[in-house]
């Protein structure tokens, strides 16, 4: 029989697709057929499948809802007890992961008493562990950019299989869109490799080459971010994002770079550049073409 759980496996699977549902309601009979054979979590991995293979444009649309859906919401309850609860989008939410598991690591190393205490009933150790490491991120979240690199920041190990590694490379060699391509995280998110690419201009990326059989090849290593003295000088020429008539601050900015590390790139000043949130996004999932004059540092803007 067809249950809710399988009524709300096939809803997380439209929510896939975005707004472009069509295909995936010509495939409704199939699907409910299926349902009728299946048990709901068996059917869950079957829709999600199903609708995974109907994206057309490499998962760009799925996580832009995400990042719409994206929430945070606090409150005190009767006891005075603060409550948290949200959802973030699967790059956000593998940046959260990866800093809150990088701090309760720390806590342990250092000695922190408050780590190894026993927790109440009915409290999940790993989870008062993650409450109290989310705090000390908290506290130690106002680090400058001039005195240092910028705050520290976890790894973010990512898993892309060499096919899809291959034609995103020879996509952007041409200047054709290519094939499709998404990286899992190592929290299991799913995102799209130009937002992987974006990602890697403001934090240690290490990814992790995979065969058609998921065996890993090769495995990179850490994006180098730019140093203090660099984030010093492209300051100096830019008091706001590099995009021409952008008034967003160079304090909000993440450098780019204009050659992609990962294609060889170099953390030079002649291949830098602040962008602003907005803009960072336009330059890795819109397609923007971005080049760089080393003299003038004059930036032209080639448009989809």
């Amino acid at each position: 029989d067809i249950s809710v759980a399988h009524i709300d496996g096939l809803t997380r699977a439209f929510k896939i697709l975005g707004d472009d549902k069509a295909a995936l309601i010509e495939r409704l009979p199939s699907l409910i057929d299926a349902a009728s054979h299946m048990n709901a979590d068996d059917f869950d991995r079957h829709a999600k499948d199903t609708a995974k293979a109907l994206v057309t444009d490499g998962g760009l649309s799925r996580l832009e809802q995400q990042r719409r859906e994206t929430h945070f919401k606090m409150w005190n309850d009767l006891d005075g007890n603060l409550q948290v609860r949200g959802q973030f989008d699967p790059e956000r939410g593998a940046i959260f992961q990866n800093l809150v598991s990088q701090r309760v690591e720390a806590m342990f190393h250092s000695g922190d008493l408050d780590i190894r205490l026993d927790v109440a009933p009915g409290i999940e150790p790993n989870h008062h562990r993650n409450a109290l490491a989310l705090l000390e991120l908290i506290r130690g979240a106002g680090t400058s950019v001039i005195t240092s690199d910028r705050p520290v920041r976890a790894e973010l190990v990512v898993h892309v299989d060499l096919e899809t590694l291959q034609n995103r490379i020879r996509s952007h060699e041409t200047n054709t869109h290519g094939a499709p391509g998404v990286c899992r995280t190592s929290f299991g998110g799913e995102l799209p490799i130009e937002t992987m690419r974006r990602i890697a201009c403001d934090a240690d990326i290490i990814p992790v080459v995979l065969d058609g059989r998921s065996v890993p090849l090769d495995v990179g290593r850490a994006k180098r971010l730019a140093t203090a003295q660099q984030r010093r000088a492209l300051e100096s020429a830019h008091e706001t994002c590099a995009i021409e008539a952008c008034l967003v601050a160079y304090h909000h900015c993440s450098i780019h770079h204009i050659e992609y590390w990962e294609n060889g790139g170099s953390t030079d000043l002649n291949n830098m550049i602040p962008l602003c949130s907005k803009h960072h996004h336009k330059a890795h999932e819109g397609g923007w073409k971005l080049s760089l004059n080393p003299d003038t540092r004059e930036l032209t803007v080639d448009y989809p």
